[in-house]
C-alpha cells in the first residue's frame, strides 16, 4: 500500500467526467486491479503551497519566537488556539476543536496571516512583514 492517492483532475462536460491525464488514470487503475476502490469527485481546493508554509515559520512564527523567547512549536500552538478555534457540536453537547494549518485553503490561510500579523502588532508592538515584502532564501 502507498503511503500517498494521486489526484486526477477533470472536467464534467454533459454529466460525464473527462479527466485531463487519462494515461495515467489508466496506469494507477492497472495497480489496483482487483481490488476494491472509493471514487471520490469533488470541486478542486487550493491548498496553500510551500512558499507560503516557508513564510509562515520562516517569518511569522520565527519573528514572534525571537520577540517572546518561545520556541516556535509553542507559538504555532498559540497562533492556532488564537485563530483556528470553532465549536462542534455533537450530540447536543459542545466541543472546543482547534483545525490545523495543514487543512486550510490558501484564503483561509490568508485569513489566518492576516490575523496573526495583527495580533502581533497589537499584542508584542511587532512589525511583521507581508509576504511580498520579505525575501524567502531556500537552502
Amino acid at each position: 500500500m502507498t503511503d500517498f492517492v494521486p489526484i486526477f483532475n477533470g472536467d464534467v462536460k454533459n454529466g460525464k467526467l473527462i479527466l485531463k491525464e487519462m494515461d495515467g488514470f489508466r496506469i494507477w487503475m492497472d495497480g489496483l486491479e482487483g481490488q476494491k476502490v472509493q471514487v471520490i469527485v469533488r470541486k478542486p481546493r487550493k491548498i496553500r503551497s510551500q512558499k507560503e508554509n516557508k513564510y509562515y515559520w520562516g517569518v511569522v512564527v520565527e519573528m514572534i519566537s525571537l520577540e517572546t523567547g518561545q520556541d516556535k512549536d509553542t507559538i504555532h500552538n498559540i497562533l492556532k488556539d488564537l485563530f483556528l478555534k470553532e465549536r462542534v457540536i455533537l450530540k447536543n453537547k459542545e466541543y472546543e476543536v482547534i483545525k490545523s494549518t495543514a487543512g486550510l485553503t490558501t484564503t483561509q490561510f490568508e485569513e489566518f496571516l492576516v490575523k496573526c500579523r495583527q495580533w502581533g502588532s497589537v499584542e508584542l508592538n511587532l512589525y511583521i512583514p507581508e509576504p511580498n515584502e520579505v525575501e524567502l532564501f531556500t537552502e
